[in-house]
């Protein structure tokens, strides 16, 4: 896979700041110094010594995220609410807090379904909203369960992703039309030509923040610069530069269906050279965009 080069909270980081500037800078490279340590070291040590090595490794990008996502210190949600499990669609969030435990057998020792349930039912009232199941949310929390958070920053981490990572505009997918249309026309045009929208292919991508369609360590990575930058529009990006990274293969395709399939399989395919590459375009197309785009 090669990657070309082409012409509610917290705040929002300056467009032109790239990403090139962090790359030497915070916790986010010592971490991926650790993973690549790891690969390399892994060969020969017992079981025992892995699974130290990883649980270290865990320990430490989850004390990064704290940070990064600020929520080091806050208050535990679980000790104030109603403890009354009365959502809308309650017996499909249970049914579906059930299932991840059994996608996840490695979690099941650590966390209950009741657990996860408390944690859900909790996180719609405070946001006001029903249960869902195609938001996202128990991806996202199935992936933060790999980690050893306690609850209460558990809670406050998934909090953070969510309101302020996943974008909700109902004009996100405009906007990553007019990021192609604005960087590569070409590639705007050809997928036009066959009446093919954003949001086919990069709806799960925006909705999980990729961790479902990603390598875990590769999505990682990926998290670790998202919420160092702590900007939730580079996730627009990212989708455009890996729609590039598959430009020279499209273009060779005259089926839609085909068109789409290669699309939605771009994140399975990453490697860590191709997000090495992609982080560079990102930071290109960062530099090179208006900044006005923000308030498509």
């Amino acid at each position: 896979m090669s990657l070309s080069n082409n012409n509610d909270e917290n705040g929002e980081q300056d467009l032109s700041d790239g990403w090139s500037k962090v790359e030497d800078e915070g916790q986010s490279s010592s971490l991926s110094d650790d993973i690549t340590r790891q690969s390399l070291n892994v060969t020969g040590e017992s079981d025992k010594s892995v699974r130290n090595q990883s649980t270290s490794y865990l320990s430490s990008r989850a004390n990064s995220w704290i940070n990064l996502l600020g929520v080091r210190n806050k208050p535990d949600p679980l000790t104030d609410w109603d403890n009354l499990y009365n959502l809308k669609n309650q017996s499909l969030l249970r049914k579906d807090c059930q299932k991840l435990i059994q996608q996840r057998s490695n979690i099941s020792s650590r966390w209950t379904v009741p657990e996860i349930e408390s944690l859900m039912t909790l996180y719609c009232k405070r946001r006001n909203v029903g249960y869902e199941q195609d938001k996202g949310w128990l991806e996202i929390l199935g992936k933060l369960l790999e980690f050893p958070f306690d609850k209460c920053n558990l809670f406050n981490v998934f909090w953070a992703i969510t309101t302020k990572y996943i974008p909700r505009s109902p004009k996100m997918f405009d906007l990553l039309r007019l990021l192609m249309q604005y960087h590569d026309p070409q590639l705007c045009s050809f997928l036009d030509s066959f009446k093919i929208q954003a949001s086919e292919f990069t709806s799960f991508w925006l909705r999980t923040l990729l961790c479902v369609n990603m390598d875990d360590d590769l999505c990682n990575l990926l998290w670790d610069r998202y919420f160092e930058k702590g900007d939730p529009f580079l996730i627009f990006f990212v989708s455009l530069a890996f729609v590039q990274s598959v430009k020279d293969e499209i273009l060779l395709l005259t089926e839609r269906d085909k068109i789409l399939n290669l699309l939605k399989d771009i994140p399975s395919k990453m490697t860590r050279d191709d997000l090495t590459d992609l982080l560079e375009i990102c930071s290109v197309h960062l530099n090179l965009t208006p900044i006005s785009v923000r308030e498509v």
